[in-house]
């Protein structure tokens, strides 16, 4: 029966591989009774309500006296659903794709991470602390590594991504440096933050340089705990600090002028005064995070 037999060596390396699937494939796969004569009883999907031998066990043929090989005895044939709750359908390569790859569920710090016109090697990492993947000493020694477990940083705690990131005396430097002049009270904890971000009052602009800060203190941390690993350099917090600032600038400079460009055709007779009636990015740079 091919549901069932053991192919483990018969055929080619495809041919075996592609049993393997069969498990998989199975619950796509309806039968439609006519004659009977290829169906089988136990076996197939043919009262769609899956294989009889699932629903009675394996006890099933002997308590009903019907032969394990028995069929449905009328001719029959088999139709695709591209999901187990759908009707039959026409084979669809994307339906199923999806059907087995459902989207996950979209998580709360999606919009700190992959926002409009973010620095694309600080999101990676920025992304790589939310899910938390990064190779910690923790994970590196839970991984069976010998490395020592403490801080990069500060030499005072084990280093985890919770610890590196926000707890850290150092990292914790970097944050109150950059966020300062903002009056907003930040929260040590990712968790935290995470929610602290979402009930950030102000336009869309004043959070955009806040995720940008965000980003680019995990991504200048975590260059600062690898140049201290890797070369045995060590930066006070407050050069981390400028160089955070330097590279945010020069990212608003940059979507400032962008904006600029795009609204000249706009006002091709008053530029200037259009510029001086927006609010620019750098403008709340300075009036609010380098004062």
């Amino acid at each position: 029966m091919f549901w069932v037999s053991d192919f483990a060596n018969k055929g080619s390396w495809i041919w075996r591989n592609l049993m393997k699937l069969r498990e998989t494939a199975r619950p796509f796969i309806l039968c439609n009774v006519l004659s009977g004569e290829e169906a089988s009883f136990w076996h197939d999907n043919w009262t769609h309500n899956g294989d009889l031998l699932s629903v009675t066990g394996t006890l099933g043929p002997q308590y009903s006296g019907i032969s394990i090989d028995a069929s449905v005895h009328s001719v029959d044939y088999f139709v695709w659903r591209n999901s187990v709750s759908a009707q039959p359908s026409n084979f669809s390569t994307t339906t199923l794709w999806k059907t087995l790859h459902p989207d996950p569920p979209v998580v709360n710090w999606v919009s700190i991470v992959w926002f409009k016109n973010r620095i694309p090697k600080h999101a990676f990492i920025a992304w790589l602390v939310m899910r938390n993947r990064m190779s910690t000493r923790d994970k590196l020694r839970h991984w069976g590594l010998h490395v020592p477990a403490e801080c990069l940083l500060c030499g005072a705690a084990d280093e985890t991504t919770s610890h590196l990131f926000f707890e850290c005396p150092f990292s914790q430097e970097v944050w109150s440096g950059l966020m300062a002049g903002t009056g907003l009270v930040l929260s040590y904890k990712l968790e935290d933050m995470v929610v602290w971000f979402q009930s950030i009052l102000g336009d869309s602009k004043f959070k955009t340089i806040v995720k940008f800060i965000f980003q680019a203190v995990i991504y200048f941390v975590w260059k600062e705990r690898n140049g201290r690993l890797h070369s045995n350099g060590q930066k006070q917090p407050i050069f981390v600090i400028k160089e955070i600032r330097l590279q945010i600038r020069a990212k608003l400079l940059g979507m400032d002028r962008e904006i600029d460009s795009s609204m000249r055709p706009l006002y091709p007779e008053a530029p200037a005064i259009a510029q001086q009636n927006r609010v620019s990015y750098l403008s709340i740079w300075f009036g609010r995070f380098q004062v």
